[in-house]
C-alpha cells in the first residue's frame, strides 16, 4: 500500500539558499571571484529582478548548469554580474530572452518617439507568461539594471564609452557576445586586447604592431578600433604613445571601403584613434615628438598622412585645447609634406598614377603644408615626361558622386569643385596643354 506524501513547498529563502549555493559552485568551477560590491549587485538585483519566478529548487539547479556553462565560456569577454542576470533571464523569463537577443534595439538605444516605446513595451509583454503587477515590476526592475535606456531618457551617447569600459551588456560592442558563447568573426577577444596593451606598456612598439596585425581582420577592424579607444583614458602616458606609434605603421590592415562618409572607415578611425592616443600623452613636446615618429615611419603613405591631418587644430578650437602649438604644427606638417615629395619623386609611377583617387586628398594636402610650388613642378614634370599622365591625373581629381536613390558611387563628370581643387595644386595650362 502506498500512501502520498505530502511535502511542504519549500520557501522563498531556502530556494534563494539553493539557488546562490549553485552560483557560488559555478563561479568556483570557473575561478572567478566577485568583489563585495559585485556580490551585492547581483543578490540586488536577483532578489529584485528574478527571484519572483523562482519557485522550485529544479529551477534553481537548473539555473546554476546554465551559469557554469557561460561563465566558463565568457570569462573575462563579459562583464560577470551582467552575463549572470541575463542567464537568470534565459532560465526564468526565456520568451523575453528570446526577445532582446532578437530585437536588440528596442533595448540598446532611447526611443526615438512614443511609437517605438510602445512598441518595444509590447515586445516585453508578449514575452511575458504571466502580467501580474509583482512579474512586471520584476521585469521593468531587471531591464532597468541591464538596459538603462529602455525605460529612461537620461542616458546619452557619453554612457557608451563606461559600460564599454565594464563591458556592459548595454554596450553595442558587447551586447552580441552575451548570446553567442563565444567570440564572433566579427570581434576581438578580451584576452588579445589584454596582451596588446601589456606590451604597450612595456614600450615594445614593434611588438605591438605584429600582434596588431594578428588580431584585426577586415570583419573585426570597427571592434577592435572602437575597444581601444573605449580604453583610452585608462591608459598611461608610454602605453599611449607606444599604441599610437605602432598604429601608424599598420594602416594596411584597416579597410577603407569607398564610403559617403570617409571618416566612418576603419582606415580614418584607426587614425582618430592615434589622435586620441596623442593627446593623452602629458605635454606638446612628447605629442610633437611622437607625431614626428608617425610622420616619419608611418605605413603607407597614405595613413601617415591621415594620422597628421588629424593631429591637427580645427578651425574653430581654442589654443587651449590644441594638441600642438601652431609653430609645433607647421613643423610636423612640413615634415609630411617632404615625405610626399620624397616618396612621390622616388614612385616609378606618379603618385596620382600609383594612389588613384587617394592622391587628390595627398597632394591637396602636400601643397597646403608647404606650399603649391613643390606640387605643381612634381604634376608638371610628370605630365611634360609623358602628356599621357594627364588622363591618369583628371581620374584622381574627379570627385566620387554618390547615387540619389540607391547611395551608390559612380563616376560623375569633373565639375566646378573638382577643378577648384586641382588648380590649387597645379597650374590647369599645364594640364591642357598635356
Amino acid at each position: 500500500m502506498q500512501v502520498p506524501l505530502q511535502l511542504p513547498l519549500a520557501t522563498k529563502t531556502a530556494l534563494r539558499q539553493i539557488c546562490f549555493a549553485g552560483v557560488d559552485a559555478a563561479l568556483d568551477a570557473a575561478e572567478i571571484e566577485l568583489d563585495t560590491s559585485e556580490s551585492q549587485r547581483f543578490v540586488l538585483h536577483f532578489k529584485r529582478g528574478i527571484e519572483v519566478q523562482l519557485s522550485t529548487p529544479r529551477q534553481g539547479k537548473r539555473y546554476a548548469n546554465v551559469l557554469r556553462v557561460a561563465l566558463a565560456s565568457l570569462k573575462d569577454q563579459v562583464n560577470t554580474v551582467d552575463l549572470m542576470l541575463v542567464e537568470a533571464i534565459r532560465v526564468f523569463y526565456p520568451d523575453l530572452y528570446d526577445a532582446i537577443r532578437d530585437h536588440s534595439e528596442l533595448f540598446l538605444r532611447e526611443a526615438a518617439d512614443n511609437r517605438e516605446s510602445e512598441r518595444r513595451a509590447e515586445v516585453v509583454r508578449k514575452s511575458i507568461q504571466n502580467e501580474s503587477p509583482e512579474v512586471m515590476n520584476a521585469v521593468r526592475h531587471v531591464l532597468e539594471t541591464l538596459f538603462p535606456r529602455s525605460v529612461s531618457s537620461g542616458f546619452g551617447p557619453n554612457w557608451e564609452r563606461p559600460w564599454a569600459e565594464e563591458k556592459r551588456i548595454a554596450s553595442r560592442d558587447y551586447f552580441y557576445r552575451y548570446f553567442s558563447y563565444g567570440i564572433a568573426p566579427e570581434d576581438v577577444s578580451e584576452t588579445e586586447l589584454a596582451g596588446l596593451l601589456n606590451a604597450a606598456a612595456s614600450g615594445e612598439d614593434e611588438e605591438v604592431a605584429r600582434g596588431l596585425q594578428q588580431i584585426v581582420r577586415p570583419a573585426n577592424a570597427e571592434s577592435v578600433i572602437s575597444k581601444l579607444r573605449s580604453r583610452v583614458r585608462t591608459l598611461d602616458a608610454r602605453t599611449s604613445e607606444t599604441l599610437a606609434i605602432a598604429l601608424s605603421r599598420c594602416g594596411r590592415i584597416f579597410p577603407r571601403p569607398e564610403v559617403l562618409f570617409s571618416f566612418e572607415t576603419p582606415f580614418s578611425q584607426a587614425a582618430i584613434l592615434v589622435r586620441d592616443l596623442v593627446e593623452n600623452t602629458p605635454t606638446r613636446e612628447v605629442r610633437v615628438a611622437t607625431g614626428k615618429k608617425i610622420a616619419a615611419d608611418g605605413s603607407p603613405l597614405e595613413f601617415a598622412v591621415e594620422c597628421v591631418n588629424y593631429l591637427r587644430a580645427g578651425k574653430d578650437e581654442q589654443e587651449a585645447d590644441r594638441l600642438l602649438d601652431a609653430d609645433q604644427e607647421k613643423e610636423l606638417t612640413g615634415l609630411m609634406a617632404e615625405r610626399i615629395r620624397t616618396e612621390a619623386e622616388a614612385m616609378e609611377t606618379p603618385l596620382y598614377v600609383a594612389l588613384g583617387k587617394q592622391a587628390r586628398f595627398i597632394i591637396d594636402l602636400w601643397a597646403y603644408w608647404s606650399g603649391r610650388e613643390a606640387a605643381n613642378a612634381y604634376i608638371s614634370r610628370t605630365l611634360h615626361d609623358d602628356p599621357s599622365n594627364a588622363g591618369h591625373l583628371l581620374i584622381a581629381f574627379n570627385g566620387t558622386t554618390w547615387g540619389g536613390e540607391d547611395g551608390l558611387p559612380f563616376e560623375g563628370d569633373f565639375d566646378m569643385r573638382d577643378y577648384a581643387v586641382l588648380s590649387r595644386v597645379v597650374d590647369p595650362e599645364r594640364v591642357e596643354e598635356a
